[in-house]
């Protein structure tokens, strides 16, 4: 598969479960040969992976136009190793790869004798997952079987440099991992509860008065009184003085007619 083929593919690939989230702004890796791809999301800790299969389900050893993928979606947590691989030999490797006895490249080994020299036909980024089937996933730089390739080459060095800018990167994210334990079962809950908090308007309060009792009540009624009754017999002597008056008026009056 090559030239526009390739090209058809790989928008294919690339426009794969975007409504399960932005894939575009996460960083992602994606094989030579379109077999694979692997994407990064830092927000969720989450690792997303793409993986052609068989009509059996299984990982799928030869590309083809109109191949088939599934999607994986695993916590960090379940990274469980990350390796780079020349033609079968573990370049650099992190976690519990060296467990692997065979991959879809074949057998791998860590023994220098089995290091390529001058040339590779092969060169991966093994990822073993956490996974009860299919823990073991591979990303191709490069894989011609029987097309050696130099490792002076620019070209191989471009794939080199790619393929430990990712081992780097996932060794960092294992690496930030705590120990793996189970966790506990939660409750579902179908609800959230928010608090809010409402900032009340100021207002103002007037103290109540206290109940005058019954005594204060009677105090304050002959205080009253009090003041009121002067003024009631001031008027009073000034009524009988009026009186007086008029009285000796009219007996002034009298004397006066009878000396006449």
């Amino acid at each position: 598969m090559e030239g526009r083929q390739k090209e058809k593919q790989k928008e294919v690939l690339l426009s794969l479960n975007k409504d399960l989230a932005d894939f575009d702004k996460m960083p992602s890796l994606t094989s030579t040969d379109l077999l694979s791809r692997v994407a990064v999301d830092y927000d969720k800790q989450r690792l997303y992976i793409w993986f052609a299969e068989d009509k059996e389900g299984e990982v799928l050893q030869k590309p083809y136009l109109g191949m088939p993928y599934r999607l994986l979606n695993f916590a960090i947590k379940d990274l469980d190793g990350v390796a780079i691989v020349e033609d079968g030999f573990i370049h650099s490797s992190y976690g519990t790869v060296d467990d692997i006895a065979k991959g879809t490249m074949g057998a791998i080994s860590t023994d220098p004798n089995k290091k390529p020299v001058d040339k590779v036909t092969s060169l991966a980024l093994l990822l073993k997952m956490n996974h009860a089937k299919h823990s073991f996933f591979q990303v191709n730089f490069y894989n011609q079987p029987y097309l050696p390739l130099a490792k002076s080459s620019p070209e191989f060095e471009a794939f080199q440099r790619e393929a430990r800018k990712w081992f780097a990167k996932l060794e960092m994210l294992m690496g930030d991992q705590p120990e793996r334990i189970p966790e506990p079962l939660q409750p579902l809950q179908d609800k959230q509860t928010f608090i809010q908090t409402v900032k009340a308007p100021i207002q103002t309060i007037e103290t109540p008065q206290k109940p005058e009792s019954s005594e204060s009540i009677e105090s304050k009624v002959e205080k009253e009184q009090l003041t009121t009754k002067p003024l009631v017999q001031e008027e009073a002597e000034l009524s009988y003085f009026d009186r007086l008056v008029a009285e000796n008026k009219r007996q002034l009056s009298e004397r006066r007619n009878k000396e006449k």
